[in-house]
């Protein structure tokens, strides 16, 4: 069941341990070898293989990601299994025997004796002075390895059958010897000379390999699979596992036993089965691992790690497979919002990919622009995933990047971290400014006179650093833009100057921009203003006119025509806007009282009925043109825009709309039209915010205008 966990405000494919060819075992590492390897013994941080032909191998497996041959005794007939006790490697080499290899160096191990045995040296185990070798032809050979340098047969047990593999008990003097046709022989050893029959168990397969644990002794089988056998209460089985290949070797820890196994002989593919025997009578399978075109022919394990003899070498494979946290993405772009506003996303997943489950422990962000809440329930079982939602709140403006990092207790990958980005984007108000007509200025205003502008107010620093109320009108008459602003006690507040900010172009940034104009006026009357494209060099004072006031509060009036901030009257249009008093260290802004550059101060100025003005009279109103493309409405436009134009004659027309870099976002191919008025409306949800400009042709006539997109 896939639980879904809702946190409050955070990424292609699962990275995940395939289930077609395992079941809760993985591969750690590969070591490949000259010759195949057979059999394998382990030692402190190496592994000992012996690999036919090719002799002793020895293999550190300090890391077992990247296990690696740092030494070998070639001098070999045909090795095929091998036992490590303190300083030598006891190595069953075929018709060879036994041959005791020292290892002290692991990079120069040298051969110090050997014992040769009546027939072919399978499998050899090693406990105290003594080795004990299964002998094909001739059974148990006893060997006496007390002088390494000239070990000597101590007694034998001749079995009936043929010999493969032998196993000491830890709990009884016994060798248990796999001999393939008749079984399991159980041999008692506690006086080497002269060991003897202690019981035998006729398995129905091809005994191959033996291991044993308490009271409990397990057969690789053959064809007939796992055999279990008791010993409690004379030796009988009280168990088996079947399977569909061969086993060949065996090996038991803890509860489970592993059992490598030839699936399919004619390619020569095998697999690792984990077999659970916590219940010795009924054994289930816990786990497997596929290794096609690979003989796999037998098995140690040491924890949760399993040494497997392959035809390439030793592969280490780990069983089970630990907590490991999965991410769907190690990316995320949010993409824009608005300062203040907050975006969720409820893409991002956190799956277990192991065989254990775990905890989540908590999901840390490296700024305050993303978070989250603690789940409810946080255990994400096997195969199991978490949903996450994640939100981003942006604090500034501009790009933003951020990380969350997901802690699990138990996980062997925690921490893990995806990258998260966004842009913040600024407050943007607009004002639908009213038109009406404007009283005389004389340094004060009475708000009944401006009862029909709109009114707001910002907050400023005085001089102690407590915030005053400001306060602004503005309005517009027929081609003029009138706006008055207002500091109370502005000495007091340390108040020195009024002045506005537009934006022509609407393409608001984070630093001022050539299309930028600021006009100000200073308490002793002096009016100022800058251009962008001049580098911000004072300019004198053209095409508009103020007004101040120096008494107890500052009022100072703007008069601008709305041509000088790129208005065209008779429109609809619009454009960016900012307010601010200032003075030493001391500021507010409108509509946010932080730095006065930075785009978050910006509002937007605009008329839905156009800028057409009370006054005048119908003579001197501008006569429309035969054709014509009117500004997009709304503007700015936030769900759908209207794009209306004029036609004098019938005309093919087509309109096109582009980024600010030139690209065409939209073509909007109208055919041939009649004359007269005609509007395209437009869904514009998917595009970005940003501005745009569109594009009409209608015959020989073509016009170009821009608007703004905010989300």
């Amino acid at each position: 069941m896939r639980r879904m966990l809702v946190f409050a405000l955070i990424l292609a494919g699962w990275c995940a341990v395939s289930l077609a060819d395992s079941l809760n075992v993985r591969t750690i590492g590969v070591c490949n070898t000259s010759d195949p390897v057979r059999s394998v013994a382990l030692s402190g941080n190496y592994a000992y293989v012996v690999a036919g032909n090719g002799g002793l191998q020895i293999i550190d497996i300090s890391d077992r990601t990247s296990p690696s041959i740092i030494g070998s005794c070639a001098d070999a007939v045909s090795s095929w299994d091998v036992a490590v006790s303190g300083n030598y490697a006891y190595v069953a080499d075929g018709y060879a025997g036994l041959k005791v290899i020292n290892i002290s160096n692991p990079a120069l191990p040298t051969q110090t004796g050997f014992c040769e045995t009546p027939g072919w040296a399978y499998g050899v185990s090693v406990s105290g002075n003594y080795a004990y070798v299964a002998d094909e032809d001739s059974g148990l050979r006893v060997i006496s390895v007390s002088n390494p340098a000239s070990p000597s047969q101590a007694g034998f047990y001749d079995t009936p059958g043929q010999a493969y593999d032998v196993a000491l008990s830890g709990s009884y003097p016994y060798a248990y010897v796999a001999d393939r046709d008749s079984g399991l022989r159980v041999v008692n050893i506690s006086i080497p000379a002269t060991p003897g029959s202690a019981g035998s168990y006729d398995t129905p397969g091809s005994a191959r390999g033996v291991a044993c644990s308490g009271v409990y002794i397990y057969v690789a089988d053959g064809n007939s699979g796992l055999r279990i056998l008791s010993l409690d209460g004379g030796l009988h089985e009280v168990g088996h596992y079947d399977i569909s290949g061969e086993a060949y070797g065996v090996a038991v820890s803890g509860n489970y036993a592993y059992v490598a196994d030839i699936y399919d002989m004619s390619i020569n593919s095998g697999r690792l089965l984990v077999v659970d025997i916590s219940n010795p009578a009924a054994p289930v399978l816990a786990g497997f691992y596929d290794i096609p075109f690979e003989f796999v022919s037998n098995v140690t394990v040491s924890g949760s790690y399993a040494y497997i003899s392959t035809s390439p070498g030793l592969r280490i494979l780990q069983f089970p497979v630990p907590p490991i946290m999965a991410l769907n993405a190690s990316q995320h772009d949010f993409g824009s919002v608005t300062i203040g506003d907050s975006l969720a996303w409820n893409g991002f997943y956190i799956r277990n990919i192991g065989s254990l489950p775990f905890s989540i422990q908590s999901l840390k962000f490296a700024t305050g622009n993303c978070w989250a809440d603690p789940p409810a329930d946080s255990t994400v079982a096997p195969g199991d995933s978490v949903q996450v939602t994640l939100w981003f709140k942006p604090d500034f403006i501009g790009s933003i990047v951020d990380t969350v990092t997901v802690y699990s207790g138990e996980a062997e990958n925690s921490p893990l971290t995806a990258g998260l980005t966004g842009t913040g984007m600024p407050v943007i108000e607009v004002i639908d400014v009213p038109n009406g007509t404007v009283p005389a200025f004389e340094g004060a205003i009475e708000p009944a006179e401006w009862a029909d502008a709109y009114c707001d107010t910002f907050r400023i620093f005085n001089k102690v650093k407590a915030f005053i109320p400001d306060t602004f009108w503005v309005k517009y008459n027929r081609d003029t833009l009138y706006l008055v602003l207002k500091t109370p006690s502005f000495s007091t507040a340390g108040i020195a100057y009024h002045h506005l900010l537009f934006d022509t172009l609407m393409n608001r940034t984070e630093t001022l921009e050539n299309d930028d104009i600021r006009l100000g006026v200073f308490f002793e009357g002096k009016a100022v203003e800058f251009y962008g494209d001049k580098n911000w060099e004072q300019t004198p004072v053209s095409l508009w006119r103020s007004e101040f006031s120096d008494k107890t509060d500052l009022i100072t009036e703007f008069v601008v025509p709305l041509n000088k901030i790129g208005i065209t009257t008779g429109t609809t249009d619009s454009v960016g806007f900012s307010i601010f008093a200032d003075g030493d260290d001391h500021y507010g802004c409108w509509p946010s009282f932080a730095d006065s550059v930075q785009p978050l101060t910006w509002a937007i100025l605009t008329s839905s009925a156009g800028w057409t003005g009370v006054a005048g009279q119908p003579g001197e109103q501008q006569k429309p043109k035969a054709f014509s493309l009117s500004n997009v409405y709304p503007n700015p436009v936030k769900v759908s825009a209207e794009f209306r134009y004029q036609l004098s004659q019938s005309s093919p027309v087509k309109l096109n709309v582009y980024n600010i870099a030139g690209q065409l976002v939209k073509s909007f191919d109208q055919g041939v039209q009649v004359p007269g008025s005609h509007t395209i409306k437009w869904n514009v949800q998917s595009l970005p915010s940003g501005v745009y400009l569109y594009r009409l042709e209608a015959g020989s006539y073509k016009a170009t205008k821009r608007m703004l997109v905010i989300k």
